[in-house]
């Protein structure tokens, strides 16, 4: 082998310019094509400043090809991904590719460029109702809340609203409520929005009814108050508006009078049934078949009784009575006293037997008298009127 003299060195000797083997350049930059006249293929370029060695292998239109041979680092020999250890190349060459569903890998030979890229589109922001959420570290989090629960599993997020749901509360702040629209806050329900008057309706399915969990359901209507006493006493009863909405039924167990009155110096009216418990009678001692409810100041009761005895002794005697009867209690009375006399239609077998009505602290009542030794059954159901007076 000969080197060529170095340019620098002009009085330097090297030995020979052999064709075989190739001859070695040294120089302090790389060599480019244009370093083509005086190099035959095969010649060797040694770049000292960068420690890179290059070989010529092309001479062709004036124009030279040097590959670069060896560099100061080493030769790449093998690559190596997250798993599955170095790859080394095989035919001098190392496939990067992708997994053809999310990564995609394109090649360009002529600018010696490889381009990784996501398959598809990939989200690196979601946009929220307020706020926006971008991954962080790949990973983003899907969060429920007291009422929504998140679940995921494979490649699948569930959002699922709880079927037990506990509102604390709605702001209307934000946006403004639209036009009949409902309101929640805490624990109280009501209608908002911009309209005037709205309504609120809770309308049950099928055969189902609404029900609360409280002894006393209080329902407010234009300032107007209906409270309903669902206490033990009258669990079982009911209240039921005929078709017009305008009169009151009610039913329910023995003994529970139902009472409306008017507000402030108001007028009105109801209708109540009380069904007794059985008096028995073995004596002419009048005894209380039934009552109404007490009667205060500034009231008027009116009572309409059916009132039937049978006697067992016999069993072929019985007395029915139809009573009227009422009874007021002025302030300046100080007492309930009997409007007018007690109307009383009275049809029996035997004319020993009796029934009347009075005032007894303040209360209606009816009594029925029987004969001395015989038994007698008696019931009444009653109807009583309630008006204010002022």
């Amino acid at each position: 082998m000969s080197l060529i003299p170095s340019s620098n060195v002009p009085l330097a000797y090297l030995g020979t310019n052999a064709t075989t083997p190739p001859n070695i350049i040294k120089s302090t930059r790389a060599p480019l094509p244009g370093d083509f006249r005086g190099y035959r293929i095969g010649d060797e370029w040694i770049d000292t400043t960068s420690k890179n060695a290059y070989i010529l292998v092309s001479l062709a239109d004036n124009m030279a090809t040097w590959n670069l041979a060896a560099a100061s680092t080493g030769d790449l020999s093998t690559l190596t991904g997250n798993s599955g250890g170095p790859v080394s190349p095989s035919g001098a060459n190392i496939n990067l590719v992708g997994d053809g569903t999310t990564v995609n890998v394109v090649g360009n030979p002529s600018t010696n460029t490889l381009t990784i890229s996501a398959t598809g589109g990939m989200s690196n922001s979601f946009p929220t109702d307020s706020g926006t959420a971008t991954p962080s570290a790949g990973v983003l989090n899907i969060n429920g809340d007291p009422n929504i629960t998140t679940t995921g599993s494979s490649n699948t997020v569930h959002v699922d609203l709880n079927q037990a749901v506990v509102v604390t509360s709605f702001s209307t702040a934000t946006p403004t409520p639209i036009s009949n629209s409902l309101l929640i806050s805490g624990n109280t329900i009501q209608a908002a929005g911009t309209a005037t008057n709205v309504g609120i309706n809770i309308t049950a399915k099928g055969t189902g009814a609404i029900t609360t969990s409280t002894q006393n359901t209080e329902i407010i209507s234009n300032q107007n108050t209906i409270t309903f006493d669902t206490t033990a006493a009258a669990s079982s009863g009911s209240i039921t508006f005929d078709s017009n909405g305008s009169v009151l039924s009610f039913n329910g167990q023995s003994n529970i009078v139902y009472t409306l009155l008017p507000q402030g110096s108001g007028t009105g009216t109801i209708g109540s049934t009380l069904i007794s418990s059985s008096v028995n009678t073995t004596d002419n001692t009048p005894t209380t078949l039934t009552g109404s409810e007490v009667i205060t100041a500034g009231e008027l009761s009116t009572i309409e009784c059916i009132v039937q005895g049978t006697s067992t002794t016999t069993g072929s005697d019985s007395t029915f009575a139809r009573v009227w009867a009422s009874a007021a209690y002025y302030t300046a009375a100080g007492s309930a006293v009997l409007i007018g006399t007690p109307v009383i239609d009275l049809n029996t077998t035997n004319l020993s037997t009796a029934v009347t009505a009075s005032v007894v602290a303040n209360t209606l009542v009816i009594q029925v008298t029987g004969i001395t030794g015989q038994t007698w059954e008696w019931t009444a159901q009653m109807t009583q009127y309630i008006s204010r007076i002022v």
